[in-house]
């Protein structure tokens, strides 16, 4: 079973990190301060963060094809 955080956890580690933030950090803010450890997938948080996007609440900008994504919260 995959750990999944939710919208609420990412938002909160994103707020602790102020400016844009890339999935991966996001990531391991989660693993190291939010008790997922190595259960949590950086896929799984990049999915919630899409989802995040799509209802306006978070920004996503690309560094390149296939680069990573930073992502900040939409005041």
């Amino acid at each position: 079973m995959t750990a999944t955080p939710t919208d609420v956890q990412i938002l909160q580690a994103m707020a602790a990190r102020p400016g844009g933030i890339f999935t991966y950090v996001i990531r391991n803010i989660l693993a190291s301060e939010h008790g997922f450890g190595r259960a949590l997938k950086t896929d799984a948080v990049r999915r919630r963060l899409m989802k995040l996007e799509d209802a306006g609440k978070v920004a996503s900008k690309r560094w390149g094809p296939g680069c990573s994504i930073e992502w900040s919260i939409v005041e």
